[in-house]
């Protein structure tokens, strides 16, 4: 057989391929810059900590960060990102022993700056127990 013809009979299942080659390493990119900024409101919340002298452990744990104090392990937040910029939601660790969010209508959601404000701050008194 020709290479012309061989070429010809296996022309679709090479498009299929090359589709879903390009489709898959599309994906591969999106899911590198969801990561990259991930990381990067990593780095902040670190920094923050560290401009506002410390005292807190921050770990990237389940597509989110929480965040406890350094000389109890005692958990304080968790930023949940919505995937819209560097918004995310803030959760507060309840008396259930569990992950909650703020509020009885839903959750708070702001920019990763507005919500580590908010956390330090601690208007409503969840967060420093």
């Amino acid at each position: 057989m020709e290479w012309a013809s061989l070429c010809k009979q296996d022309a679709p299942r090479l498009q299929e391929w090359s589709i879903r080659h390009f489709l898959s390493k599309r994906q591969l990119e999106v899911e590198d810059d969801e990561k990259m900024r991930k990381d990067s409101l990593l780095e902040r919340i670190e920094a923050y900590n560290e401009a506002h002298g410390g005292g807190v452990l921050t770990r990237r744990v389940n597509k989110g960060y929480s965040l406890y104090q350094k000389r109890n392990h005692k958990p304080i937040a968790r930023f949940r990102p919505t995937g819209k910029e560097d918004e995310v939601e803030i959760l507060w660790w309840s008396h259930r022993d569990r992950w909650e969010t703020v509020g009885d209508f839903g959750g708070i959601i702001m920019p990763l700056d507005e919500a580590l404000d908010y956390v330090r701050e601690d208007p409503c008194g969840f967060f420093w127990r």
